[in-house]
This record gives C-alpha cells, structure tokens and sequence, in this order.
C-alpha cells in the first residue's frame, strides 16, 4: 500500500525526501497538498518605496550593509527607525 502511494506521489517524494499525509478515520489515505508562498509573519511588510541613490549614496549604503551583515532593507528599515530618537 505505501509503496504504491509513494510511487504514485513519486515526483514529490523525490523532491523533498517525504510526503505529508493524512489518514481518514475510515483509514483512506491522501498526500496533503503543499502551501504556497512564504509563511504570513506576524507583523506584515505591506508598504512598498523604491529610492533612487547616486552613487556615493549607494556605495555608502552598501558598506554599512557589509559592516554590519544586513540586507539593504535591513539596514534602510534600521536607519528609518533610528529616526524614532531625532527631534525634528
């Protein structure tokens, strides 16, 4: 019997090296469907800006990036919020 589902599922299993699956009470037996996408954080990212650097800026950018080990997007998230502590 599991040889025969795994043989049918065989793409998958070869893919991941398992399958996922559920048993009904009346022991029928089925692969769970794979989710999509990334897994939902807590706190969603829903605002999108794009920024236009000249060099200097972006070469700046990219040096407090590798000073650091963050991401671009990090690091601009972390310096925006740096703003947090300034008086305007």
């Amino acid at each position: 019997m599991w040889e025969e589902f795994i043989e049918k599922h065989k793409n998958i299993y070869e893919r991941f090296g398992y399958l996922d699956v559920i048993v009904h009470d009346d022991l029928r037996i089925e692969r769970k469907k794979l989710q999509r996408g990334r897994p939902k954080e807590e706190k969603s990212k829903s605002h999108r800006i794009t920024v236009r650097l000249d060099d200097e800026l972006y070469e700046l950018l990219q040096k407090y990036c590798r000073a650091k080990n963050v991401s671009e997007s990090e690091a601009i998230r972390k310096l925006i919020l740096e703003l947090k502590w300034k008086h305007f």
